[in-house]
């Protein structure tokens, strides 16, 4: 049996609140097994950027056997990002 291997796309979004702490909002997507890289500057502490991967509608994340997959789906990533920090989120097409 082949393993085929994910081909991902790599999409982009952002997360505006009213104050929002890199540090706090990293242990969060940790927790979450999501793969992301955070942009975040000190002039715009209300706003960070992320960078993700995705197939199918699926953010790359760390599943049960320790591998990077396509586990999580994009909507439901946002809504939680959104929900956690009271903050608007736009990921790729989806907004939370």
């Amino acid at each position: 049996m082949e393993h085929t291997l994910p081909n991902w796309t790599r999409i982009e979004g952002v997360i505006i609140a009213e104050h929002l702490d890199p540090k706090v909002v990293a242990d969060f997507i940790t927790k979450t097994k999501v793969v992301a890289t955070i942009d975040w500057y000190d002039r715009t502490p209300n706003l960070m950027g992320l960078t993700l991967a995705e197939e199918g509608g699926r953010l790359a994340a760390v599943n049960d056997a320790n591998e990077i997959a396509p586990v999580v789906e994009i909507e439901d990533f946002a809504l939680d990002l959104a929900n956690e920090f009271n903050a608007e989120v736009m990921i790729d097409e989806v907004s939370a």
